[in-house]
C-alpha cells in the first residue's frame, strides 16, 4: 500500500497475483475500478474478465 498512487502500464510492471488493485479499463462506463490479475487475464473483483491498461496499487487509508 502506498500514500499516493502511481499508475503503471501493464506492458511495464504487473501487481502480485491476486492482489487488489486499482485498474483503469478504458473502454468501461466507469474506467477505475478495483480489479486484480489471476496470472492469466485482469478481472473485476467480482470475478469478470476485463481489458486494463494501467494499474496502481492501493492507497493507504485514513489513519485517525
Amino acid at each position: 500500500m502506498t500514500d499516493t498512487i502511481e499508475w503503471f502500464t501493464c506492458t511495464n510492471k504487473m501487481p502480485e497475483f491476486d492482489e487488489t488493485v486499482i485498474v483503469h479499463h478504458p473502454s468501461a462506463d466507469e474506467p477505475v475500478w478495483l480489479g486484480y490479475h489471476d496470472g492469466e487475464v485482469w478481472r473485476e473483483v467480482s470475478g469478470d474478465a476485463i481489458n486494463v491498461s494501467h494499474w496502481a496499487e492501493m492507497p493507504i487509508g485514513p489513519t485517525k
